[in-house]
């Protein structure tokens, strides 16, 4: 990871769009194209790949079904590195990505910061609350897996 461009702390809600197709055991709740939103906190974010191994190493993250999140708009679209949707430069607007095998995953925004529907941003604002955010999605799913595995 790499510091964030443009540099500095970021702290803000961004939206995720799920790329996984069942391979991650985090997002197996997760159909793949859900939106999700979820807080970045951090001044070291930015997903990288040396230049000149760019697309040969996210080819291999397609094709073992490795890449799980990416930085999206409200609506699913992708950030395009825009700046804040892509809150800090990541190639590819990459959020989160796993292992070969499912069970390592590495995510930049904080889903425990989304679990309960009062730590949303905007709660107070709502004709209801929701009683989870979309944090617990994530937790929900490794705990299935658990349990089945287990």
């Amino acid at each position: 990871l790499a510091t964030n461009f443009p540099p500095g702390y970021n702290c803000r809600w961004v939206y995720l769009r799920s790329e996984n197709k069942g391979n991650c055991v985090f997002t197996r709740n997760i159909s793949k194209g859900m939106v999700l939103r979820i807080p970045v906190a951090h001044s070291e974010g930015r997903f990288l790949f040396p230049k000149e191994k760019e697309d040969e190493y996210l080819e291999r993250l397609y094709k073992n079904d490795q890449l799980v999140f990416r930085y999206c708009r409200k609506n699913g679209e992708p950030a395009e590195g825009e700046y804040p949707t892509n809150p800090n430069g990541s190639f590819h607007d990459i959020a989160g990505i796993c292992d070969p095998t499912g069970t390592i995953f590495g995510l930049m925004p904080h889903p425990e910061r989304a679990y309960y529907g009062w730590q949303l941003p905007d709660w107070t604002r709502l004709d209801r609350i929701p009683k989870y955010g979309d944090g617990r999605l994530i937790f929900e799913s490794l705990i299935d897996y658990l349990l089945k595995k287990f």
